[in-house]
């Protein structure tokens, strides 16, 4: 019995593309998706759906850009999210 695991990483950040973002930003620490992060999001989710994955679960952390990335991958695979928090990343000068 082989056992796979796939990890993707977040699509194309918000903040990345748009310096003027956090000026006007409610969470400047948690930018979104952009639409291309979110269409690639989306075909790699078309991607595992082609290549017939069926996955057992999928999990992402709270981050909003993540379960932006996670919901359009899952979309297309009929599959849910499960948001763990351990997953997040912190980053704190003090």
């Amino acid at each position: 019995m082989a056992e796979e695991l796939y990890v993707v990483r977040h699509g194309q950040r918000r903040d990345s593309v748009d310096h003027d973002w956090a000026a006007s930003a409610d969470r400047v620490h948690d930018p979104p998706l952009t639409e291309l992060g979110r269409w690639a999001a989306w075909r790699v989710g078309r991607r595992f759906a082609q290549a017939d994955t069926n996955p057992e679960g999928s999990y992402a952390s709270p981050v909003l850009r993540t379960h932006e990335t996670a919901d359009e991958i899952c979309r297309g695979l009929g599959a849910t999210i499960e948001l763990v928090v351990g997953l997040c990343e912190h980053r704190n000068p003090e």
